[in-house]
């Protein structure tokens, strides 16, 4: 989500305000493939940058952030349900303003979870893009109000897309099929509505990729930005995108007085070859994953859905 084609080579600064001097950053173009043009290309040079546990760098800090993700939500969780019991023995729990209540209340537990882990998310996306160093994972967490004030509005828009798709798409998708009304129970062995419903939440992931990528790639490339100019990165990509920085200064300055990305200027840098890239991306996992859930059904003769489904499980 980081390597751009485009690198800009940093050059000694200058007063003058014209760029066609000697002296102004130049763009150079990376005529060459991406290195993360595919999967098999990304994986093999993580191992030869980290060795075989190449891919669990950083995971100490991500084991942390999705503890304080779990624990977010739980009280979350537990304040939904002081809060909503009553609406719940009145019968209301089916009325629209309790369903508009809860994707409310979600879209806020959410956005609140990502602001508090958001030193540590972006912790986490310098270390797997930066060489590997020595420092322990807490010694790089950036400064937390510069942190948060950068990730701000993206976090709320990202916490409304995804909260909304994983709310309205489901509940859509089963009304078109003809299952609506109440969850219907469903089969324990293996039948074709185990590929029914494998087929919606596939449908869904596929939603929640395609206006999620977009966004995600934004939050990254802000986290990216951030960088320390002493780090060196296991991927070519300028700190600024190819945007001349968030306060006017020029490409190649330290991240301190170039700033973090804006949100505009990090939506802007995404083009739609590197969207396409990890659109691919997902496209295999999500093919693995749904290959795993087969498996499951073939080996255990037992259905990968709950026995009363509800599309909000998906």
């Amino acid at each position: 989500m980081v390597e751009a084609p485009e690198v800009v080579v940093p050059a000694p600064w200058t007063d003058k305000k014209d760029d066609n001097n000697e002296d102004a950053p130049r763009v150079q173009l990376n005529h060459e493939k991406s290195i993360t043009s595919s999967l098999r290309k990304t994986v093999a040079h993580l191992y030869r940058v980290g060795g075989p546990l190449a891919l669990c760098r950083g995971i100490a800090v991500h084991v942390c952030s999705g503890a304080s993700i779990i624990f977010v939500g739980a009280m979350a969780f537990l304040i939904y349900q002081k809060t909503h019991n009553h609406d719940v023995d009145l019968g209301l729990e089916h009325t629209l303003t309790h369903k508009l209540g809860h994707f409310v209340f979600e879209t806020v537990a959410t956005f609140v979870a990502g602001v508090l882990i958001a030193p540590m998310s972006t912790a986490w996306v310098h270390i797997v893009i930066s060489q590997p160093s020595l420092r322990i994972w807490w010694r790089r967490l950036p400064p937390f109000i510069p942190t948060i004030r950068a990730l701000l509005l993206p976090l709320l828009y990202s916490s409304l897309s995804d909260n909304l798709i994983q709310t309205l798409a489901p509940v859509l998708l089963k009304h078109a099929l003809g299952m609506g009304g109440k969850a219907p129970k469903i089969d324990s062995s293996f039948s074709s509505r185990n590929i029914l419903l494998t087929l919606i939440w596939l449908t869904v992931c596929i939603f929640k990729q395609i206006a999620s990528v977009p966004l995600h790639m934004a939050i990254i490339r802000i986290q990216a930005s951030l960088l320390p100019e002493e780090e060196e990165t296991i991927v070519p990509f300028d700190r600024s995108f190819g945007t001349n920085g968030s306060n006017g200064l020029r490409p190649g300055l330290l991240a301190e007085s170039r700033g973090a990305l804006s949100f505009r200027q990090a939506w802007r840098s995404v083009t739609w070859s590197e969207m396409r890239r990890i659109w691919i991306f997902s496209a295999k996992i999500l093919a693995v994953q749904a290959c795993v859930n087969g498996t499951f059904w073939l080996i255990g003769g037992k259905s990968a859905w709950p026995l009363d489904w509800d599309p909000r499980m998906i």
